[in-house]
This record gives structure tokens, sequence and C-alpha cells, in this order.
């Protein structure tokens, strides 16, 4: 009896080592060791409950911590270690419950989210009307990361915009402050070239300081039109701005395009004039 139950005690099967032990005690009731290893056994299960209860809360707190950050995924990874060490538990089977109910609901909405702006990217891709389009399957791709189509879809304008500039305006990296101005200049686009057309930046701001930059176009001395856009990534990326739906743009026989900048570094390596499908 008392090898068999020291092996179940070297084996840490503990709840068969005490049964062992006790039937040791039952042949011989004056023997000390048997009674000296269900105390060690019995302290050593004492010690595992407490350490177990500690773990079981430290799940808990991270959890709710989790929980209170939105944090929802990983929310849930806690839960369910708790439930691993006490599966009857209450608390974390009804947060385990109830963060799988919130998951379904936010992926139903950014389902119905995602297939709104897919229509929209679509119909401006059909219409011919590139940023737009960019701009939609970009919002499509942050709403769902995990879907091909729009990330397919971006890559397919990116490489048209590449297979179609026609005036290269710069191809080298630059940097521009606040209150830099930089003008580059081409020969006048003959007017048949002039109907869908684009320009393109490959840029980034410096920071995430609210950088605006106003891109102006003209003839000579003279300032015919413009933009402004703001709220850039730090991330490089590609602005797309279709600047044949200003009537000047069209009429005029511009020859430069300047940019401006206002409230923080702007960086481009890249900046053409694209000739879009009419």
């Amino acid at each position: 009896q008392i090898a068999a139950a020291d092996k179940a005690f070297a084996d840490k099967n503990y709840s068969s080592a005490i049964d062992l032990y006790n039937k040791a005690l039952q042949v011989k009731p004056n023997e000390t060791y048997p009674g000296q290893q269900i105390g060690k056994i019995t302290d050593l299960l004492a010690q595992q409950k407490e350490e177990q209860e500690k773990l079981y809360n430290n799940y808990i707190t991270n959890g709710d911590a989790l929980m209170a950050s939105q944090d929802l995924i990983n929310a849930r990874s806690e839960y369910n270690k708790a439930l691993s060490i006490k599966p009857n538990e209450k608390y974390p089977t009804d947060k385990v419950i109830a963060i799988n109910t919130e998951l379904a609901a936010r992926s139903k909405a950014a389902q119905a989210e995602y297939d709104k702006i897919i229509v929209e990217a679509d119909k401006y891709y059909q219409g011919k009307v590139l940023d737009q389009a960019l701009e939609q399957y970009t919002k499509a791709a942050q709403v769902k990361p995990d879907e091909a189509y729009p990330v397919q879809m971006i890559s397919k304008i990116r490489q048209y915009i590449t297979d179609h500039a026609f005036v290269s305006l710069n191809k080298q990296s630059m940097s521009l402050g606040s209150g830099d101005e930089k003008k580059f200049t081409f020969a006048a686009i003959e007017p048949r070239l002039k109907k869908n057309n684009y320009i393109l930046l490959h840029a980034k701001a410096s920071s995430s300081e609210n950088v605006k930059v106003y891109l102006n176009y003209g003839k000579d001395g003279q300032k015919n039109g413009g933009v402004v856009f703001r709220n850039l990534s730090t991330n490089e990326n590609d602005i797309l701005i279709r600047i044949s739906v200003q009537d000047k743009w069209y009429r005029e026989d511009n020859n430069w395009i300047s940019l401006n900048i206002e409230g923080g570094t702007f960086n481009a390596s890249r900046m053409d004039i694209i000739q879009g499908d009419e």
C-alpha cells in the first residue's frame, strides 16, 4: 500500500494517494508516515486552491479592465481562462455571453456599413470617378480589414494611375514645412487631353499635426484655381485629386501647379498629372 501511495503522490495523483495512505493506516494504525504524507497532501491542496483562487481573481480583474476599455476579444479570452479554473461560475459565463452578443451585433453593423460603402465605391469606379472610388474602397478596407475585394480594387486603381501618368511634376522626395511654397512648371496640356485629369501625390504628413495643403494652379503670373486637402495620414499613400472638374483647369492653358503648406510638415515622393479615361 505504501509503495503504491508514494507513487501516486509522486505522480501528483493526490486523491488516490490519500486513499492509499488511509488504507495503509487501517492496516497499521500506529504508523506515523502515512499520516505525515496525508498532512503534506492536505497542505499542497490548500496551497493549490489558494493559488487557483488568486489566478481566477486575476483573470476576472483583467477581463473587467479590458471590457471597460472595449477590448472585447481579449476580455473574452480572460473570462474563458477564469472559466477553465471555475467552469460553473456565473459571472464569467454571463460576461462571455454578453461579449459574444455584442460582437455579433458589431459584426452585423460592420457588414451593413461595408456593403453600403462598396455600393458607393463601385458606382464611382464604374463612372470613372477614381478619386472618390479610391476613397470609398479605402474606407471599406478600414471597416472590414479582412475583406480582399476593396484591397484588390485599390491595387487596380493604383496600377491604373501608374499606367496613365503623362506629366511628371516631381520624382524626388521633398519636405515642405508650414509657410513653404513649391511651384512646378509644365508645358500647357492640349485640350483633348484635359477632359478627365487627376493630380496624384504620393505623400504623408510628418506628424499628427493638422497639416493643410493648398494646391493651386495657373498660367504664367495668374492663379486660376486650386483645392485644399487636410487630415493627412502619417503613412505615405496616394492622394488623388480630380482636377478636371474645375472649369478653369479645362478652359485655361495652365502651365504651373504650386503647393502651399500650413500647420505642419508635408512630405511627398511623387507628383504627377494623370490622364483618365473619358
